[in-house]
């Protein structure tokens, strides 16, 4: 270690008490959910094709785009779906040109 390291330890991290009610209720929401695991499996896909595709874009390779905005698609139509499947809500509905998308793609 060096000197500064030793010297100048990090202070414990403060966690208010709001914050800590806050958290304690949502992992009980989400202990309590037996679809929890599957629901944060799609959202985190949904979550790296949107960052995939904004990264493609900065590179700006038309093949690519393609491929990264139906990736996108068939991410979050996923997601719809088990939730539809499973009644929950979801904010981000596809498209009626989304879902003729993916499932052209299903098809092939």
């Amino acid at each position: 270690m060096t000197e500064k390291a030793e010297s100048e330890p990090k202070p414990p991290r403060i966690v208010s008490a709001k914050n800590i009610r806050r958290n304690a209720m949502r992992k009980a929401q989400r202990a309590g959910d037996v679809f929890q695991s599957e629901k944060a499996k799609l959202q985190q896909r949904a979550v790296r094709a949107r960052h995939r595709l904004k990264k493609v874009e900065a590179a700006g390779d038309a093949q690519r785009i393609e491929e990264a905005e139906l990736a996108l698609k068939i991410a979050r139509m996923e997601r719809w779906e088990f939730a539809v499947e499973h009644s929950n809500s979801v904010k981000i509905v596809p498209s009626k040109e989304d879902r003729r998308m993916v499932n052209e793609h299903r098809a092939k």
